[in-house]
């Protein structure tokens, strides 16, 4: 999903290997299953992301 949304916003091949990186890294950090980890970074990146670009998710 969160490649949906960044395609979408138009984002680069490196835009996505970034956030790709900043979403394994996070869900190292918090030590928690990889795949609910994924879904918790994924939710935080795709919110940093839409600040960044001054889009809502609401």
């Amino acid at each position: 999903m969160l490649k949906m949304v960044l395609e979408w916003s138009g984002a680069s091949g490196e835009e996505l290997q970034s956030f790709a990186a900043e979403i394994t890294l996070i869900a190292k950090r918090r030590k928690v299953p990889l795949k609910r980890g994924r879904r918790a970074a994924e939710d935080g990146a795709r919110e940093e992301f839409l600040l960044k670009t001054g889009e809502s998710s609401v």
